[in-house]
């Protein structure tokens, strides 16, 4: 089911948030606030898509709909944007922030490199996820 992917990458999206917030530094709390912003942009375009195909083809299984890009150009298009906003890939506006977050981790603004770890992997799991979507 395509909505169960999108929720549970938004469960990971609020575990960084939470992740950003518990650093407590006045730039990681920015970061927050600034990734809740961007996170919500692309979610939203992807659950609206989802729908969108839904609609078109009673169906919300990857299954069925792998592949259905050349029947719907349009919805493929913003899959298109929306997933490499997820995937925080250039040149968006999510790769800038993570760049920018990547760095403050490691200039030593956190406590620990397990955190710089779990960032790293849900990082690898939501452009994972991002790319099945486009």
């Amino acid at each position: 089911d395509l909505k169960l992917m999108l929720a549970y990458t938004t469960l990971m999206a609020l575990g960084l948030i939470t992740m950003l917030l518990g650093v407590g530094s006045a730039l990681s709390v920015s970061f927050a606030i600034i990734f809740l912003v961007i996170h919500a942009l692309y979610k939203a375009c992807l659950f609206m898509l989802v729908g969108n195909l839904e609609k078109a083809t009673a169906s919300r299984s990857w299954k069925i709909l792998h592949g259905i890009g050349h029947v719907l150009p349009a919805s493929a298009t913003a899959a298109i944007f929306a997933g490499i906003s997820m995937a925080s890939a250039p040149p968006s506006l999510a790769f800038l922030l993570k760049e920018a977050l990547y760095m403050d981790m490691l200039q030593g603004a956190w406590p620990s490199l397990s955190a710089l770890a779990a960032l790293w992997i849900a990082s690898t799991l939501m452009a994972g996820i991002a790319f099945f979507f486009m």
